[in-house]
């Protein structure tokens, strides 16, 4: 037994390579699985859902930029005028003499006149609303008409600041700077049931301009009035333009059961300096269509209970409180 030969090594098979060998000492230890830094799936989701919305807003406001075409200088000025022309008309005319009420210090005077259209009738209202303040603030400063026209602009031309002044979400945006008195925006709201969207494109000026006082003042011997003073005043004027002149592939003319767009109307915001009297008159008139629909409470439409609401919130934005105490002969 002694001198038996040694077997020649056979070569293993794979499986009996892997296999334990009897003196081999076996590792039974299970490595921890190692942590994964991949998000959850529902994580990764919400961030593509997120994501892909974004690339749409701003592919939408791409396309929404390319289709807006400014409208020239010369012709921008040509509409003011005419925007001007209507508020002159307006005020020479004899709409919203009637004396409403007063709210707030404001003196709310509307009329209403049907204007036949084409297939349907249409309600025009022609409203002002009046107030007059104190040119002295309370540090003794003087509040001129251009100070409130500057800060009524800056409001005008900020989104967020113009935002605040109505209770409905209405939102703006501005299209065009003409020049540094006269810009183009873009401004929508919802209606009175909050069904539809309203929107229409306005050209917005600041002017300037003198009117003369002729209300009755104190006679001299003649007989005769001789208060005929010429005031100076400061107006921020707003005219409805069609939409087509600045959006002329924006299809605003299909019907479309959740926009409206406005194609007529003016309001405007003007600030008359009477400085005998020390006093600032304010008033914000325009004219608009209407619907039938009216305020039961105060028997007013709602789009003028908007602008009530619309210029208290301008003036906690524009000028303090003590400065909004009303005259005596306001």
């Amino acid at each position: 037994m002694d001198n038996l030969t040694p077997l020649p090594d056979q070569e293993l098979s794979p499986m009996q390579k892997k296999t334990t060998k009897p003196g081999e000492e076996s590792n039974n230890t299970v490595s921890p699985p190692v942590k994964s830094s991949r998000l959850p799936a529902d994580v990764r989701r919400a961030r593509h859902r997120d994501r892909m919305q974004r690339l749409r807003l701003a592919e939408k406001r791409s396309i929404e930029v390319k289709r807006v075409e400014p409208i020239e200088r010369s012709k921008c000025h040509e509409l003011a005028f005419m925007g001007y022309q209507k508020m002159q008309e307006m005020l020479q005319g004899p709409g919203a003499r009637k004396l409403h009420g007063e709210a707030f210090g404001w003196k709310v005077y509307f009329s209403f006149y049907e204007e036949a259209a084409t297939d349907t009738l249409k309600i025009r209202m022609q409203h002002r609303f009046t107030k007059r303040i104190s040119s002295i603030a309370d540090d003794g400063t003087r509040v001129t008409g251009d100070t409130l026209a500057s800060v009524t602009w800056n409001i005008i031309n900020t989104p967020e600041l113009y935002s605040q002044m109505y209770r409905s979400p209405m939102t703006s945006r501005i299209m065009q700077h003409v020049d540094a008195h006269t810009c183009v925006m873009m401004r929508m709201y919802p209606d009175e049931n909050a069904e539809m969207r309203k929107r229409f494109v306005s050209l917005v000026v600041r002017v300037q301009d003198c009117v003369i006082d002729s209300t009755p003042g104190p006679m001299d011997l003649m007989g005769l009035s001789w208060k005929d003073v010429t005031r100076r005043r400061v107006t921020i004027l707003s005219s409805i333009l069609n939409p087509d002149l600045c959006l002329p592939r924006g299809s605003t003319d299909v019907p479309n059961p959740s926009t409206e767009w406005m194609r007529e109307g003016f309001g405007y915001l003007s600030f008359t300096e009477i400085d005998d009297e020390n006093v600032i008159e304010i008033e914000y008139g325009g004219s608009t269509n209407v619907g039938t629909e009216t305020a039961s409470c105060t028997g007013l439409p709602f789009v003028a209970m908007n602008m009530g609401e619309a210029l208290v919130r301008w003036e906690q934005l524009v000028t303090t409180t003590r400065t909004l105490l009303i005259t005596e002969n306001a």
